[in-house]
């Protein structure tokens, strides 16, 4: 089978994936799914941006959406190690508090659950971007948008996975309270069609 220059990378990241680590997990992989149709949705806009037969009208604010999820996919792709990071320190952290009772593991569960929430509002913010541009996309390419669109709020849905599991855990009521309400915002997003 033909290998491609970007694929040892994706390879690298399933296997590690499957690997029965515990980094990458749930979180990691949500992230890598927004990030995955952040860029399906990039190119899908670059695409129609490029055929002649694009609708003057739409390439302004084609451009614009564009701008913004360039932005937000590097938001996505750091989300993908920092969840494994945020974890690791977590786990470190437990096992810190173990041998020392005066160690806390507070700021390490404040840690894991604010990237889960940073990661489903940037998933909610790439939706209502697409969301803008949507009736432009070529016909030709609407597949990849629609399939971006998919991915999006299948990652969102894991996000909110997340969010459930870190919320009985987290003691600060601001960090709490914010878990709250943006659970409650994406599965409102994610169930919007």
């Amino acid at each position: 089978m033909e290998k491609f220059v970007w694929s040892e990378g994706i390879e690298n990241y399933i296997n590690a994936l499957s690997s029965g680590s515990s980094v990458p997990g749930g979180g990691s992989a949500a992230a890598a799914v927004a990030a995955f149709g952040c860029g399906l949705a990039l190119m899908a806009i670059a695409t129609t941006l490029k055929l002649k037969s694009t609708n003057p009208a739409f390439i302004a604010p084609l451009q614009n959406v564009e701008n913004a999820l360039k932005t937000s996919l590097e938001k996505l792709k750091n989300f993908v190690t920092e969840d494994s990071a945020v974890y690791q320190k977590y786990l470190e952290t437990k096992k810190a508090a173990k041998a020392d009772p005066s160690v806390s593991i507070n700021p390490a569960l404040k840690e894991i659950a604010v990237v889960p929430i940073n990661c489903a509002l940037e998933c909610m913010a790439v939706m209502k971007e697409t969301e803008k541009v949507k009736s432009g996309i070529s016909p030709v390419i609407i597949s990849d948008m629609n399939c971006a669109d998919h991915m999006l709020r299948a990652a969102l849905k894991c996000c909110v996975e997340n969010m459930k599991i870190n919320l009985p855990y987290v003691k600060e009521a601001a960090v709490e309270e914010m878990l709250k309400q943006t659970i409650e915002q994406a599965v409102k997003a994610a169930e919007v069609l």
